[in-house]
């Protein structure tokens, strides 16, 4: 990630913030946002409480799928009104 580092900062330290638990990084394909993500996550993993999960969107061709594709690795349950516990 070499001249990424600002970015790596930039968007650690908005994780790092109480009032934030979720980036969104948007982008044409090929212009490092997985890369950007995943040196992040290397960099917080061991200053997170309960770690870093990587939750990849990218197979995903129905916007409705998102929500049980990221509650599945972080071992959330739908709730009977259809949200998340």
């Amino acid at each position: 990630m070499i001249g990424r580092e600002r970015e790596i900062a930039a968007v650690a330290d908005l994780l790092r913030r109480a009032d934030v638990s979720v980036v969104t990084m948007t982008g044409p394909g090929g212009v490092g946002k997985t890369r950007l993500a995943l040196a992040v996550a290397a960099d917080l993993r061991s200053a997170v409480t309960g770690g870093v999960i990587w939750v990849s969107l990218a197979a995903l061709t129905d916007p409705i799928l998102v929500p049980s594709a990221i509650a599945e690795p972080v071992n959330l349950s739908e709730a009977p009104s259809g949200g998340y516990y």
